[in-house]
């Protein structure tokens, strides 16, 4: 997208990385004035690059794991781990109680979320986000976990 969450992690302090499979996505976050220690990279979190693999303290997801096809699902937890060091953080924002299952977004129950990160993250925290883009009220959900191993 357009580097928002990753210029406002930098900006709280983080070396945030952004990372987009899109070339013209890149360009419009690079395009927006630096905010702290950012970096955007071109690449996909299906295929990290082994320069990225266990580097990462923490992931923040939003409109990824909800944009993929559901049966890309597993991959994008395997992914998630690659790109974590052990014992990681991934902040996740899901969308839950959509009508349109033909996505995307594409919903996801929370008994599917145990089922496919509980073998390798732990559940910290999960609520309701205070604030959402205006028609998502509602319908989304927080999870802080950490990798298990």
């Amino acid at each position: 997208g357009h580097g928002h969450d990753v210029r406002l992690l930098a900006k709280h302090g983080a070396r945030a990385v952004g990372l987009d499979i899109a070339p013209s996505a890149l360009e419009k976050a690079r395009g927006y004035p630096g905010a702290g220690e950012e970096s955007y990279h071109l690449g996909d979190f299906f295929a990290l690059e082994n320069g990225l693999h266990s580097t990462f303290d923490g992931v923040f997801e939003h409109t990824c794991f909800c944009a993929i096809h559901p049966s890309q699902r597993e991959d994008y937890v395997q992914a998630a781990c690659t790109a974590l060091k052990p014992r990681g953080l991934l902040l996740a924002i899901f969308f839950l109680n959509i009508e349109d299952p033909e996505g995307p977004p594409f919903p996801v129950t929370n008994e599917e979320i145990d089922k496919l990160f509980g073998a390798y993250f732990q559940t910290l925290r999960r609520w309701l986000p205070k604030a959402a883009y205006p028609g998502r009220e509602g319908r989304e959900e927080m999870r802080l976990m950490r990798k298990i191993r």
